[in-house]
């Protein structure tokens, strides 16, 4: 696909292309591409160069166009059929890892996945900084050139506790970024959403969950926004000590609804809550899944649950839950009425029949990363071996497999037009014929 001329990239009403604009795909986070034929004969595309740092983040695609973000603190935009770097923006100096109290990525730069706006041609990343502080960039995704930069830390908080992993979202007209601690729960930290219009002016507006250190809000796959708007988030445990059985309900590991402007409007958390934030079983280790009226999420301790997204249900409301033994992260995918649930023992396949209030478990596969559904596939990069596979969306049967070498945690691949581009380290790998 070619990369789009300036005169369509000026036309006062332009038709966004094809693309994959937001980790999963859209808004409500379904990790499925409709744009792809049906499978074909997949077979390796390109390999990038290798960039400058290692890439957690999700690749975008968005006209002809990857969008990559680095920890070194870079974007990039690759042709989406050659890998050829288009432009290179250099948004901020990483934090070393040496500088962090704790932490897994080294550096730190950006790692969680930014977002498009179609119709302004605006991509949006939060870039950790050398002194531990959070910036917010908006660049033109034709070229790289930066619009505006914002630093986010509410006030109050310590900059260099915070980890800005989660993904970014778009609602109201505005940029939404959720934040967590470092891996390891050091230093002083609190799950917070800030809230930006996206002409970079004005007011934000921030949510901070009521607890007195912890309950990052810190899944790869970010907020969900549902078609009403509505912002949801799920936090993961406090660090309040032990819980004693009268201890206030404090929005640790819980689903909470926002508005745009960061008014909390609904919650729900499971029964054991306070058992999940002594145990440290973030409900919050994938993000909410929204589909029309019902919300999908699982956390550390392996139970999928299904909620109603016009009310959460508060403590212990859900609509149904099925134990699936094992921890949930990154986030999930639905193929249709299928859930598709990376945990860390297998991918897991379950039917969702709302109407009845009914999960069931359908299939089995590998343990892997998020999953992305494309061509008629399942498509993810397994915990062993780090390779790249396309799994039957029936049986969960292998129908193709790339090794990568090594991949970073949480690697998800991204889909668009026939291609499937994931991210091996510190390049980005294509694959055609999807």
């Amino acid at each position: 696909m070619p990369v789009p001329s300036p005169s369509l990239a000026a036309s006062p009403t332009p038709v966004p292309p094809p693309g994959w604009l937001t980790f999963g795909g859209g808004p409500a986070r379904l990790g499925v591409d409709a744009t792809s034929p049906p499978l074909g004969s997949p077979a390796p595309g390109w390999t990038s160069i290798a960039l400058d740092g290692p890439v957690w983040a999700q690749p975008l695609v968005d006209g002809g166009l990857v969008l990559v973000a680095t920890e070194a603190g870079s974007l990039y935009a690759l042709d989406a059929t050659t890998g050829a770097v288009v432009w290179r923006t250099h948004v901020a100096d990483p934090i070393p890892r040496a500088d962090l109290p704790c932490g897994d990525v080294s550096p730190l730069g950006i790692t969680g996945t930014p977002v498009i706006d179609p119709s302004t041609q605006t991509l949006f990343a939060v870039a950790e900084r050398g002194d531990g502080t959070h910036e917010l960039v908006a660049v033109s995704v034709a070229s790289g050139a930066v619009l505006w930069r914002r630093v986010i830390d509410p006030p109050g908080t310590v900059p260099r506790d915070q980890q800005q992993r989660a993904a970014l979202a778009l609602a109201g007209g505005r940029v939404i970024v959720a934040s967590g601690g470092l891996d390891g729960d050091c230093g002083t930290y609190r799950g917070y959403v800030v809230s930006v219009p996206e002409s970079g002016g004005g007011p934000e507006d921030t949510y901070i969950v009521p607890v007195r250190n912890g309950a990052g809000i810190w899944a790869p796959s970010g907020p969900s926004v549902s078609a009403a708007g509505e912002v949801l988030v799920a936090s993961g445990n406090s660090q309040e000590g032990a819980y004693a059985a009268t201890t206030p309900f404090d929005l640790s590991d819980s689903v909470i609804g926002l508005t745009p402007t960061m008014s909390e409007v609904g919650d729900f958390a499971p029964a054991d809550w306070r058992h999940l934030s002594e145990a440290d079983l973030d409900l919050g280790s994938t993000g909410p899944l929204i589909d029309g009226s019902d919300v999908l999420i699982c956390g550390k301790d392996g139970v999928l649950y299904l909620l109603d997204a016009q009310a959460l249900g508060g403590v212990g409301g859900q609509l149904a839950g099925l134990s699936l033994g094992a921890g949930a992260f990154g986030g999930l995918a639905l193929d249709g009425t299928t859930a598709l649930v990376p945990t860390t023992a297998a991918l897991d396949a379950v039917s969702v029949d709302a109407a009845a209030r009914a999960l069931r478990l359908v299939w089995r596969g590998p343990a892997t990363w998020a999953p992305t559904v494309a061509g008629g596939a399942v498509w993810a990069v397994t915990r062993a071996g780090s390779d790249l596979v396309a799994l039957s969306p029936s049986t969960g049967a292998r129908l193709f497999s790339l090794p990568l070498g090594f991949v970073e945690h949480f690697t998800t691949p991204a889909a668009a037009d026939g291609w499937v581009y994931v991210a091996g380290g510190d390049r980005i790998v294509a694959v055609r014929g999807v």
